[in-house]
């Protein structure tokens, strides 16, 4: 999901991509698209992203519908400045983080991942939206509160600057 803002004080943005996914996908199985986007991240924190892209269309190949490896997809185009190939992988994690939300409205990783496609779309009202429902119907679930703080602030990277989708 969204990096902890105070870690890109002290670090390279290279360190922020990486945990950025390994934070998106903590709560995924091992699959075998997650373990390829784990070692693609390794080879963005690298600065490897041409090895990164292939390792992340290989995981999307594997995984069609594993969300976080197009979010991650999208965050490396953006990296290489191809603005409208990283509008498409942001566009198809929301897409598919919304069918996963719509199909379980109470799972939290859903929720958040779906604010986060939203917000990299530069929708960031819709996923303030978003999550302000959540807390409302989850109101103990304090992640959800510091989601949001996270996601009103600027991502570290500028990864939620608008990226052309004509929203």
């Amino acid at each position: 999901m969204i990096i902890i803002p105070w870690l890109g004080r002290s670090h390279k943005p290279g360190f922020l991509l990486l945990l950025l996914c390994i934070l998106s996908c903590a709560h995924q199985d091992e699959s075998s698209a997650n373990r390829l986007m784990l070692q693609a991240n390794m080879a963005a924190f690298d600065r490897q992203y041409e090895e990164a892209l292939d390792l992340l269309q290989a995981a999307t190949k594997n995984d069609p519908e594993f969300a976080p490896a197009w979010l991650s997809k999208g965050m490396v185009y953006r990296r290489l400045q191809n603005d409208p190939l990283a509008a498409k992988c942001y566009e198809v994690a929301q897409l598919l983080y919304r069918k996963k939300h719509m199909a379980a409205p109470d799972n939290l990783d859903y929720i958040k991942g779906y604010a986060e496609a939203l917000s990299l779309l530069g929708r960031k009202e819709e996923a303030l939206n978003l999550l302000d429902t959540a807390i409302a119907r989850f109101p103990r679930e304090r992640s959800l509160l510091s989601f949001k703080e996270v996601i009103k602030r600027p991502h570290p990277l500028g990864f939620d600057e608008p990226v052309g989708t004509g929203q």
